[in-house]
């Protein structure tokens, strides 16, 4: 467990996922789909799919917040 505190504010993204996502997605894809502002579910879809379609050997949990 990793426990920390950062500043958030209005428009930021918070993105938890299990390793399903990152054993098979690079952090710079994931940045790209998850980071561009409206479609909170299309982009959770994307990786969820992307996720498949990369033969993920695993199951996946993709959860992605914006500050409101």
């Amino acid at each position: 467990v990793a426990l920390g505190r950062i500043s958030l504010k209005v428009g930021d993204r918070l993105l938890l996922c299990s390793d399903g996502l990152t054993n098979v997605v690079d952090d710079a894809t994931i940045n790209a789909i998850a980071r561009p502002p409206g479609g909170i579910a299309k982009a959770v879809a994307a990786l969820v799919a992307l996720t498949k379609e990369a033969g993920a050997p695993d199951n996946v949990t993709v959860i992605l917040a914006e500050v409101a």
